[in-house]
């Protein structure tokens, strides 16, 4: 899903881009396509084409329809996912529920899947850690204020307090909320967190 039907100005620049050349020289790569169980069809990939063709004001478009032996459900949701991430107006929960959708669809482990789509383990398994936020993080998260994993792992260890307040900013100025100042709060946090038993610090005498 792109965000709500919205785009950032980037991506909207690079659609009417797209556009503006597809309407010169018309689609060579074709849109590949299953049909669904209402008679229509599903995009696999190459659903900015088919965004890119709507603006230029093209009623058709050329596509692969996926033949029976080629509906791998699995290999679809991978495929579809390796473009969407291409896009940089994603949601982090969509990924993560794209990526639990994978694993669960293909059968493939965090590491093999992490192999198909050029990532790292620790990429795939800090998406799948999203999927147990609750609270503010799963309402930042949900509402795409939260720009990559690392800021949503440092929101999530605020105090509820300052999360409430970094999200209620966010909805007012309609912007995402700032990695630096996560940053900054959680570092102070954790100066401001008495030392625990065993983290080093002296043991107090008592007598």
């Amino acid at each position: 899903d792109f965000v709500a039907d919205v785009l950032s100005a980037e991506d909207q620049e690079d659609l009417e881009g797209l556009a503006r050349n597809i309407a010169a020289i018309g689609i060579h790569n074709p849109i590949h396509v299953r049909p669904d169980a209402e008679g229509g069809y599903v995009i696999i990939s190459g659903e900015r084409r088919w965004r890119a063709a709507g603006i230029a004001g093209l009623d058709v478009v050329p596509c692969l329809v996926a033949a029976d032996g080629e509906l791998d459900v699995g290999r679809n949701t991978l495929t579809q996912l390796s473009e969407n991430l291409q896009r940089s107006n994603l949601k982090l929960l969509d990924v993560a529920h794209a990526l639990k959708r994978c694993l669960d669809e293909t059968g493939l482990g965090q590491v093999e899947l992490a192999k198909e789509l050029g990532k790292s383990k620790s990429w795939v398994s800090k998406y799948l850690a999203l999927l147990k936020a609750d609270g503010p993080l799963r309402a930042a998260l949900e509402e795409g204020y939260l720009g990559n994993p690392e800021t949503a792992r440092m929101f999530g260890r605020l105090i509820e307090g300052q999360q409430e307040k970094l999200l209620r900013r966010a909805r007012t100025q309609q912007l995402p909320i700032s990695h630096a100042e996560v940053a900054k709060l959680d570092k102070r946090r954790g100066k401001d967190s008495p030392p625990q038993q065993g983290d080093g610090a002296s043991p107090r005498r008592v007598g």
